[in-house]
């Protein structure tokens, strides 16, 4: 049954099918698995998600099971764009999700997951992942989004290649402060994350016979060719860095075992502070699109945009990704990303990256203002992403959500 909705569309509301807007394939499958989505997920991308993310926490004691299978030779990389389920440790006797590399729970097991994690990646060894959800009968949290692609296995691979967990680098607490000994460890990384109205500002002072240790800053959790701070600790410097994204990587070689560093990281807004973003915007009668220019230049955007109705009515926001015709036909770097935030005023609403292969819900404003926030790292992106607004006196979705939620049950 297709949404009521004329505006928002099929896309996101279809009973049956659900288009993955990066026109890769459709979203496909049968059975209930437990957390009002399909069992059985038979295209080639898609998503997978606890019932009510992101609106209201999964409910207690359940069991919810997805089956992701894709075309033969080629196996499943699954990427979570968020992950909260309640902390129990490293048994996760709790609320847990458990991963196996097969189409069961007999095939190899390649994962317990709970608590939250800031980054995890999933790849099969084959064209099969099964995944099993389990909530105990108390606490409850947001619960978890994943998007899922195939890729091809080559020819050279099939016998070799295995399954792979990626866990990402540690995540330094920010804002928080440390003090980290180099008994504790001798090399390590983390991955510092703010919002993308906010910068990180790192602070650290060096204590003890620190001699012959390194510590580098990255302004990427990704790149690793060129660190904006690379201190060895053999003269004094201005130890503070202040950065221009939201997302560094912070690399520690601590040489002596009775030495180490004293780290504090804070978070400061300053989305008052950003530029205004060079902006294609349309306007109909009923519905304001604003995406970005198509000639944009800058490979570290960095803008906003800020909308206002002049009715005080709240705001019906939802985000797409679409096809930049500008872009080159090559395929983009590793690492490459485009990203929007909506925030009002302050809460973030909605996000979209343009390595997502699904989109997230629409979303109703509290308030009759909403902030836009545009970030990328690379000159004309494939992708662009493009917010749409409509006035609307609907204080949430939640009707719509719930009738969905009714259609696929």
């Amino acid at each position: 049954m297709a949404s009521s909705l004329p505006w928002i569309g099929q896309a996101l509301f279809g009973a049956d099918e659900v288009f993955c807007r990066r026109g890769i394939c459709t979203e496909e499958g049968f059975g209930d698995s437990g957390c009002n989505s399909f069992r059985n997920l038979l295209s080639n991308c898609g998503h997978v998600q606890t019932a009510g993310f992101p609106h209201t926490p999964y409910r207690n004691d359940i069991v919810c099971e997805w089956h992701l299978h894709v075309q033969p030779r080629h196996h499943i990389v699954l990427m979570f764009e968020h992950f909260e389920l309640e902390e129990s440790g490293i048994s996760c006797e709790y609320d847990k999700l458990v991963v196996y590399d097969g189409v069961n729970e007999k095939a190899e097991m390649l994962g317990t997951f709970c608590g939250t994690h800031a980054f995890l990646r999933i790849v099969s060894s084959r064209n099969h992942l099964f995944m099993r959800f389990t909530s105990d009968t108390s606490l409850t949290m947001a619960g978890f989004y994943a998007s899922y692609t195939s890729e091809v296995i080559r020819y050279a691979d099939r016998q070799t290649f295995g399954a792979v967990v990626d866990r990402g680098p540690g995540t330094f607490p920010c804002p928080g402060s440390t003090n980290i000994t180099g008994e504790e460890l001798s090399a390590a990384a983390y991955t510092v994350g703010c919002e993308l109205r906010e910068r990180i500002v790192l602070v650290w002072e060096p204590w003890g016979n620190i001699s012959q240790s390194l510590m580098q800053i990255y302004e990427s959790d990704f790149d690793t060719s060129n660190p904006v701070v690379m201190e060895d600790f053999s003269r004094d410097i201005n130890r503070k860095f202040v950065s221009k994204g939201h997302r560094l990587l912070l690399s520690l070689h601590l040489r002596q075992k009775h030495a180490g560093l004293f780290i504090h990281c804070r978070i400061e807004d300053i989305a008052d502070k950003i530029s205004t973003c060079p902006t294609a915007v349309r306007q109909t009668p009923d519905i304001g699109i604003i995406a970005m220019d198509n000639q944009i230049s800058d490979t570290d955007l960095h803008c906003k945009v800020v909308v206002k109705t002049s009715t005080s009515l709240r705001l019906l926001t939802s985000l797409d990704l679409v096809s930049n015709p500008s872009a080159s036909a090559q395929r983009e770097p590793h690492g490459s990303r485009t990203r929007v935030d909506l925030y009002n005023p302050e809460t973030r609403l909605l996000s979209l990256s343009s390595h997502m292969t699904s989109l997230p819900f629409p979303t109703v404003t509290s308030q009759d203002e909403l902030l836009i926030v545009f970030w990328s790292n690379v000159v004309n992106s494939q992708w662009i992403p493009e917010v749409q607004y409509s006035p609307t006196g609907r204080a949430s979705l939640l009707r719509y959500e719930l009738h969905y939620s009714d259609e696929v049950n």
